[in-house]
């Protein structure tokens, strides 16, 4: 069954990979229901990758979705995703890259790369989790399957690593939800609006809800602090809480009103990249540093 991902479309000073594969799931969807031949997008996934690989932006997040393709109409798809595809890169291209002001970590211009490809490679997935994995053994793996097709920028596809290790995370064991709202673009440049106490309120109505605030310092943590589209992200145990919540904090008049959403299926708070586990006892407070 065919699947596409997305990876590597975002710089500290703008861009958001979520965003342009979630615009990219509504025109699928939009031209399958004026009878393009591809079914409507399921399974949209968003997955978390190895934190500490070299090139990582922000959260190192990978996208991936699930489609239907009639028989003998793959070109159809091929001929729209590659438009996209351009246009995407030409939109991305505008952004500078800027260094850190939470760490040292040198910050790379994006390498975005869209791929089609007709199977999951899990092994792949489980290596991109825990460690790093390089462009070539990539694009080995999808070579494998001689359907596939992929675009991207000879010598600059770090994107291939996390399209494909998005289409290859299962998940079957194991997964979370998160539910991303997007802002009006004539907000990007303005503070969020989401007050903590409608915050404090949403996590306290609906439990099944997860990683909404920090217990220490009281501060919410489902809106980012970069000039992205996101609005906010609510993690949940389930898709169908997420959304409940979503809209209970849109229902306080003091909030920002998102202009579009999408859930997702994560590997988030799975613990995935962890191979080892060690008990022991914690001699001191843990000291709380910037840059995760």
């Amino acid at each position: 069954m065919p699947w596409i991902g997305l990876d590597d479309t975002d710089t500290l000073s703008g861009g958001c990979t979520t965003y342009e594969f979630h615009l990219l799931i509504e025109e699928l969807s939009r031209l399958s229901n004026l009878g393009s031949p591809w079914s409507m997008p399921k399974d949209s996934r968003l997955v978390r990758l190895w934190p500490f690989a070299s090139k990582r932006t922000r959260g190192n997040a990978a996208l991936a979705l699930n489609i239907d393709v009639l028989d003998g109409h793959e070109k159809e798809l091929f001929d729209f995703l590659e438009v996209w595809y351009f246009s995407l890169k030409q939109k991305i291209s505008k952004f500078d890259v800027v260094p850190s002001n939470h760490s040292d970590r040198i910050q790379h211009p994006p390498e975005p790369c869209l791929l089609y490809l007709n199977n999951q490679f899990p092994e792949f997935y489980w290596k991109a989790v825990r460690s790093n994995v390089s462009v070539d053994e990539a694009k080995s793996i999808i070579l494998k399957d001689p359907k596939s097709k992929f675009w991207g920028e000879e010598g600059k596809m770090s994107g291939l690593i996390g399209s494909l290790a998005a289409i290859s995370w299962m998940g079957e064991h194991d997964c979370t939800w998160e539910l991303t709202a997007y802002r009006s673009s004539e907000n990007y440049n303005s503070k969020r609006n989401i007050s903590q106490e409608s915050v404090k309120l949403m996590s306290n109505k609906y439990p099944k809800t997860i990683i909404n605030r920090d217990p220490n310092s009281k501060k919410t943590l489902i809106t980012p602090n970069t000039p992205c589209p996101i609005l906010y992200g609510i993690r949940s145990e389930n898709s169908t809480e997420a959304l409940m919540a979503h809209n209970y904090l849109q229902s306080f008049q003091e909030n920002e009103v998102c202009n579009s959403f999408q859930i997702w299926r994560t590997n988030q708070a799975t613990g995935d990249h962890l191979e080892k586990r060690h008990e022991g006892m914690l001699k001191s407070d843990p000291l709380i540093l910037k840059g995760g």
